[in-house]
């Protein structure tokens, strides 16, 4: 199943992750830390919007982002 992709740029102060998603049915996506930063995520919102989160990470974490 082809469920999108993600793609990381990094950015001072911590990284950015825009996701995109060809299955709308997708609406998380869960993201593990392997560092200590602060991430940027883009999610698909409704039509063309897209919705910015700012989340920390800290090592060894995890974190599920829900797209609306």
């Amino acid at each position: 199943m082809d469920i999108g992709k993600g793609t990381r740029t990094a950015r001072p102060g911590g990284d950015a992750v825009d996701l995109e998603w060809r299955d709308r049915v997708l609406s998380s996506v869960v993201l593990h830390a392997l560092a200590t930063r602060e991430v940027t995520i883009d999610v698909p919102g409704d039509g063309q919007v897209r919705i910015r989160r700012r989340v920390s990470l800290q090592a060894g974490a995890t974190v599920t982002v829900v797209a609306p």
